[in-house]
């Protein structure tokens, strides 16, 4: 499963590349958020497929992501902010943990 695709877009991409090689390519244009680099590997795969079936799988792939760049692109900045919070918050709280306890001066029973 690659970095930041969601199932439906791994799932779209399997079935439209099945060699690995071609599958990564186009994961690192997307992970890129470069569409220029996205056509450009589709106009690339599309010169050397002759075959229908094959063919119309890549149009189809590449019709998603034209429709769905946009989605596509937030879902992964999303994912990065995410990732960037969560971090944040442990190193809070790994601060917090590690800090002494401070007992409140002048208050309680006793």
């Amino acid at each position: 499963m690659p970095p930041s695709g969601g199932f439906h877009l791994a799932q779209r991409i399997q079935g439209a590349c099945p060699e690995p090689h071609k599958r990564g390519e186009l994961w690192k244009a997307i992970e890129e958020g470069s569409w220029e680099n996205v056509e450009a590997f589709f106009s690339q795969v599309l010169s050397r497929k002759e075959g229908s079936q094959e063919r119309r799988k890549l149009k189809d792939l590449y019709i998603y992501l034209s429709r769905n760049w946009e989605g596509i692109q937030n879902a992964r900045h999303y994912r990065e902010l995410e990732l960037r919070i969560s971090a944040e918050a442990h190193g809070s709280l790994s601060f917090q943990l590690d800090s002494p306890i401070v007992p409140w001066a002048g208050g309680g029973k006793g």
